[in-house]
């Protein structure tokens, strides 16, 4: 049996999937499966899978209609033959040790998921990282079958969301049937985890960064538009809060953690008026802002808002007070100096680039012509 399946969903990254394939092929361990769902993919990526796939036989490939990731991750756990199970997107990368190192500490202590930590790197269009982001636990070799001793804090709760950074016992995941929520198009990492969470006996965390998030600008359902934003960050967080009690967590620390994501999840729904593009007028906002402060969880969990800085407490004023009209105005402003200084930053970056370039092609010349004399 192979030790490790490595489950990547293709759809329209020809720019990407080159360099995503051969992450997973320069791992300095070698017993695993690459199997590549072809998510109805209209580009040229499967010519590029292709040919990686004629030269390694680990490379297996699934073809199907655009059903999306959902779907495509499900169709990969089906073929599924490795001891554990893994997810990598096919536009981001993995540290060429990352099976060394965690089927090292699986052979020890053969948890159900074994979480690690990431990089989230910010990709400029020439492919060049400008900024890295490492997102790891400080609860190093954390090991243990029950969590009602586990300890949380903001960086365990971001690493639980996703399910690329984890590695997954297939075994458990069969016995229960646990597969992605074909129905759901944002945040179905979460779902997806909070029921193998619910269902486990043995989970650890180690450290390492060794997965390669890139964050680019690009469409994607990251970075576009949602219209019900707003509904599914709620269902992420009743999905987080699950996992939560089933670790014994003291109802008073939910409350507290549930309380900040939800003050995250109101930024966020604001940024995905103001900031992705939509066709709403400013009063349209408005209104949908006015739905968000009217519900009755924010009600609720405003009482639970942290108010450290002078920014938190303002917003829970104005939130508590139902003020529409102030937070779009004040959303609309962030946004426009968000995207001012974002293309003041691409143009410095872009400047930067060219004058390297510039230089470099000037000391290919003083080179030649030098030789030529």
């Amino acid at each position: 049996m192979t030790a490790v399946s490595i489950i990547m969903p293709v759809y329209d990254v020809e720019k990407y999937v080159g360099k995503a394939i051969e992450s997973v092929l320069m791992q300095t361990y070698e017993d695993f499966e690459l199997i590549i769902v072809n998510d109805g993919t209209r580009d040229c990526s499967m010519a590029i899978v292709d040919s990686f796939a004629k030269a390694d036989k680990r490379i297996k490939i699934i073809n199907q209609e655009n059903k999306g990731l959902s779907a495509a991750r499900n169709a990969g756990l089906k073929k599924a033959k490795g001891d554990y199970t893994c997810f990598i997107d096919s536009d981001d990368e993995v540290n060429n040790q990352m099976l060394s190192i965690v089927m090292n500490k699986l052979s020890e202590e053969q948890p159900d998921v074994l979480m690690f930590g990431m990089l989230i790197e910010k990709v400029i269009a020439n492919e060049k990282v400008v900024e890295t982001v490492k997102l790891n636990s400080s609860m190093e070799d954390y090991i243990t079958k029950s969590q009602n001793n586990f300890v949380l804090d903001d960086t365990i709760i971001e690493l639980i969301g996703y399910s690329t950074n984890k590695m997954y016992k297939t075994k458990t995941l069969r016995e229960h049937n646990i597969l992605f929520n074909e129905d759901i198009r944002l945040l179905e990492d979460i779902n997806f985890n909070e029921l193998v969470f619910k269902v486990i006996d043995k989970f650890m965390i180690i450290d390492d960064c060794l997965y390669h998030y890139k964050r680019r600008n690009r469409n994607s359902l990251v970075n576009t538009f949602q219209q019900n934003y707003f509904d599914l960050q709620m269902a992420g967080i009743q999905s987080r809060r699950k996992i939560f009690e089933g670790w014994g967590i003291d109802d008073h620390i939910i409350e507290r953690l549930v309380g900040k994501l939800h003050m995250k999840v109101i930024k966020g729904s604001c940024s995905n008026l103001f900031i992705n593009l939509n066709d709403l007028s400013f009063r349209e906002k408005c209104s949908v802002i006015n739905l968000i402060l009217r519900s009755p969880l924010t009600i609720e969990r405003v009482k639970q808002f942290p108010t450290a800085t002078l920014e938190e407490r303002v917003l829970t004023i104005i939130i508590r007070k139902k003020q529409c009209l102030i937070l779009g105005v004040i959303s609309m402003i962030y946004s426009l100096n968000t995207k001012h200084r974002k293309r003041s930053k691409d143009k410095r970056i872009n400047y930067e680039q060219s004058e390297k370039n510039f230089i470099s092609k000037t000391l290919v010349r003083e080179n030649y012509y030098e030789r030529k004399s």
